[in-house]
């Protein structure tokens, strides 16, 4: 299961489980693909690398593909 994202970059977003990183995205379409084939656990971090601030907008648009393809809502 995924427990933690971490927005590295200006749109890349860098994927978190069981310690280790799963994977490194840059579009939300493949970030909800790979939601789907991990899961989430119920509580995922959310985090900026190099403590700055980030835009967390793919992992919001990913969200909502997931949302649509395992849970069938928007």
């Amino acid at each position: 299961m995924i427990t933690e994202f971490e927005v590295i970059a200006d749109g890349v977003v860098r994927a978190y489980a069981k310690g280790g990183m799963i994977a490194q995205v840059n579009n939300p379409k493949t970030l909800a693909h790979v939601m789907e084939v991990y899961g989430l656990a119920d509580e995922t971090k959310i985090k900026g690398g190099n403590g700055l601030p980030f835009n967390d907008k793919i992992i919001d648009e990913a969200i909502g593909i997931y949302n649509w393809q395992v849970n069938g809502v928007a």
